[in-house]
């Protein structure tokens, strides 16, 4: 024993000087320290709720998501736009009547007046509204790809979350287990205060961990049921495999897949609206032509008595219809619509930049995803489940050698860490792999076959 005490000496000062605090602390509760009960780990949940698989959620999303519905709406409202352009300007009917004194002449007319508009102003509304019908579709089409994004980082960090927290409670349990085990040889005198100490602080150690992740995974619910439009009173847990091993097409065939995206589309739709708004601006300084048709009946009444002398002449009652057509024009002297034509001139050249920075900005979020999703895959590679398995053995060899006394504290508490690392490193390279998949997936704008999680 005092060969173990002084060949370990660094460590178990170490360990005193962790749990100190601790154990002053808890003084007035036990005198003994190595014998302060474990508290056990709280069950994850009595009732689990039923997990989800990724369609299962999109479909949930797809009809209670307001952002999602809200979306929807835009294609609606630019259909009213193009209604709106088609319309013609309604004709005007005019009536009136007039006495004229002091001999009583009355008239009545009757007028429709129609303007026509020339310079093909009403097909070019047509064609700009048309243009921004498109344009609001590949709008409520890029609102849906940046909402599927968000919905498949959600779900993979449900699905990561999980399974880390499972991790974390298995490494609880063996935690506590050691203690346990320790206070037995300490009874029985096989091993010194110290390393119960030890098994104390790494419970504790333990347990905080496993509460931490016992936070992710709810800021996780969280966050989906935002997504999905459900009341965030109620959990939701997720299925699933983490880190699903799948074929990716070359980065430049995922280059030109991307040229469908659908905010590039959107760029597209928009620099040929703009143009289209350039021909209405310009047709609006052509002047229409308004037609105007008339028809009146006047009436002249004289009463030649009221002439004074009186006979010099005689009673005059005559009627007779009238029948008119006038054209008027204004006359183009001014162009009064010239600041508008500029201002959309500038517009459509501003909409062509936009577009081509957008060309650039999606094939750099391919590169960069293909980039992250080839070193997720070599960071994967070493972590493969034969090597996993080795360490799980390992450790169990040295727990079980350290309860028969030919391993120390020190082999346990370093093979056990060796085995939940590993663990962890895969589970952090495979949340990896399936992330740049979704952004590899929202980068080309479509998905990728088979490969959801």
């Amino acid at each position: 024993m005092l060969r173990f005490i002084d060949r370990y000496r660094g460590l178990i000062l170490l360990a005193c000087l962790q749990v100190l605090p601790a154990v002053a602390q808890n003084a007035s509760v036990s005198e003994n320290p190595a014998v302060i009960p474990a508290e056990t780990a709280p069950p994850i949940s009595e009732s689990p709720p039923t997990p989800f698989g990724f369609d299962e959620l999109l479909d949930r999303a797809r009809s209670g998501n307001p952002q999602w519905a809200a979306a929807q709406t835009l294609p609606l409202a630019a259909q009213g736009e193009v209604l709106q352009a088609g319309m013609r300007p309604n004709p005007v009917i005019g009536l009136g009547t007039g006495i004229e004194a002091p001999f009583r002449n009355t008239g009545t007319s009757l007028s429709w007046s129609q303007e026509l508009e020339l310079g093909g102003k009403r097909q070019a509304r047509l064609e700009a509204a048309q243009a921004r019908l498109e344009a609001a579709q590949r709008q409520a089409q890029e609102v849906e790809r940046e909402l599927l994004l968000e919905l498949r980082n959600a779900y993979v960090e449900l699905l990561y979350s999980q399974a880390l927290e499972a991790l974390k409670s298995e490494a609880l349990e063996l935690s506590e287990r050691s203690l346990t085990l320790t206070r037995g040889r300490l009874d029985a005198g096989d091993v010194a205060g110290v390393d119960v100490m030890q098994f104390e602080v790494q419970v504790a150690q333990r347990r905080s961990e496993f509460e931490e992740t016992r936070g992710r995974v709810l800021a996780a619910q969280a966050l989906l049921n935002r997504l999905v439009g459900e009341p965030s009173g109620i959990p939701i847990s997720v299925r699933g495999e983490l880190g699903k091993s799948y074929s990716l097409p070359e980065l430049l065939v995922l280059q030109q897949i991307s040229d469908g995206r659908a905010d590039l589309l959107l760029a597209d739709a928009r620099a040929r609206a703009a143009e289209r708004e350039i021909a209405v601006q310009e047709t609006r300084g052509i002047s229409n032509l308004t037609t105007t048709l008339g028809i009146g009946r006047e009436r002249t009444y004289i009463d030649g008595d009221a002439i004074s002398p009186r006979g010099i002449i005689s009673n005059i009652n005559d009627s007779g219809w009238t029948a008119s057509l006038q054209l008027s024009i204004p006359l183009p002297i001014n162009d009064t619509n010239r600041g508008n034509i500029e201002k959309a001139r500038a517009e459509a050249e501003g909409t062509r930049l936009t577009r081509e920075a957008t060309q650039q900005i999606v094939r750099g979020e391919v590169a960069q995803a293909h980039a992250q999703w080839s070193a997720a895959s070599r960071s994967l590679e070493p972590l493969q489940e034969s090597n996993l398995e080795n360490a799980r053995q390992a450790q169990r060899i040295v727990e079980e050698s350290y309860k028969l006394g030919y391993r120390t504290l020190y082999d346990v508490l370093q093979s056990r860490q060796q085995y939940l690392e590993l663990r962890q490193a895969q589970l952090d390279a495979r949340r990896s792999l399936d992330l740049a998949l979704a952004r590899i997936e929202a980068a080309i704008g479509q998905p990728l076959g088979d490969n959801q999680p």
